[in-house]
């Protein structure tokens, strides 16, 4: 199948692509960014050979075989949430294989134009490197899929593209602050409509995956034994499921308090680096913006603070409109 515009953005603890079909609809989706080495022994041979409708992937990279199980819902491993929370990420191959899965799960064989996100403060060390990695006629396995040209943006340009795409009238000659908040990673993008404000711009770590270690950790101490499965309190949050600890189910909910000295750094980190805020409108967007919400609120206590609707994908369909906008 061939895809004009492709974007993938490869966060942390989701995949999200997002394309336009024959008709102009867009279509979105995700999963989990956990790529695990191929099982090759006889049991998990066996399992495959009488499972049906298996979600999983098998891509090769350099040589090493990843399963990547592209439900939205998938089995949550042990280690998944260990394994991304580095400034590496991005350069290991478990990401590409993470891409060429998308590649797989779309059941592409060429696309026009990839467009791929970095959060701000990884832009300049990967941007060159994926720029060519990702570009021409890319092999994985028993799969082929020809890119034709490749495009790497700032992560939270493609909110600010959603954004403008809203055409929000309550928004308008607003300057805004939009905050990005990833698993791994905060980004903050200040602009009047396309004019960036890059000096009072920024991005560090942190992001959603420092509350749920905070909330881990809070369970933690009332078990009285360790509990690590952050994964788990992300899909409890998301969907409002229990979450189950040593077979008992638990609302995580009552433990987020136990992550607002990790949200207030990171809001207060955001507020030395804009300087003065009487001009700002904040604008709160990615999948753990909900989580930011009220340290945003207690830091900027003056300021008019928005959320974008469907905030998960709002990265995603902006990279899209930028493959759309820049198709040479």
């Amino acid at each position: 199948m061939y895809i004009p515009a492709l974007a993938v953005d490869v966060g942390h603890g989701f995949v999200k692509y997002a394309y336009r079909d024959a008709s102009g609809q867009i279509h979105t989706g995700s999963f989990r960014s956990q790529a695990l080495a191929h099982n090759e022994s006889m049991l998990a041979a066996s399992m495959r050979r009488v499972q049906t409708g298996s979600t999983v992937k098998t891509v090769t990279v350099d040589g090493r075989k990843f399963d990547v199980d592209v439900a939205e819902n998938s089995p949550i491993r042990k280690s998944a949430g260990e394994r991304n929370e580095t400034n590496d990420f991005a350069g290991r191959p478990e990401y590409r294989a993470l891409v060429h899965a998308t590649f797989a799960h779309l059941n592409v064989t060429r696309v026009g134009s990839l467009v791929k996100g970095l959060p701000m403060h990884l832009f300049s060390q990967y941007a060159e490197d994926h720029q060519k990695t990702f570009q021409g006629t890319l092999s994985f396995g028993m799969r082929q899929v020809l890119v034709d040209r490749v495009q790497i943006v700032p992560q939270p340009v493609g909110s600010l593209l959603t954004l403008a795409a809203k055409r929000d009238a309550t928004l308008e000659g607003a300057t805004t602050c939009l905050i990005d908040v990833g698993h791994y990673s905060v980004d903050w993008l200040i602009s009047q409509k396309f004019s960036i404000d890059y000096k009072r711009s920024g991005g560090r770590p942190g992001g959603a995956s420092h509350v749920y270690r905070a909330m881990a950790e809070g369970l933690s101490a009332e078990l009285g034994e360790p509990f690590e499965g952050i994964d788990q309190i992300e899909l409890g949050l998301r969907t409002g499921t229990p979450v189950r600890a040593f077979g008992h189910p638990v609302d995580i909910r009552q433990f987020l308090k136990h992550a607002n000295e990790q949200t207030l750094e990171t809001a207060r980190s955001i507020r030395a680096k804009v300087q003065s805020a009487e001009d700002l409108t904040l604008v709160l967007t990615g999948g753990g913006g909900h989580l930011y919400r009220d340290a945003l609120s207690k830091v900027f206590p003056k300021n008019h603070l928005v959320e974008l609707d469907q905030s998960r994908f709002t990265n995603v369909i902006g990279f899209l409109l930028y493959g759309e906008q820049h198709k040479s």
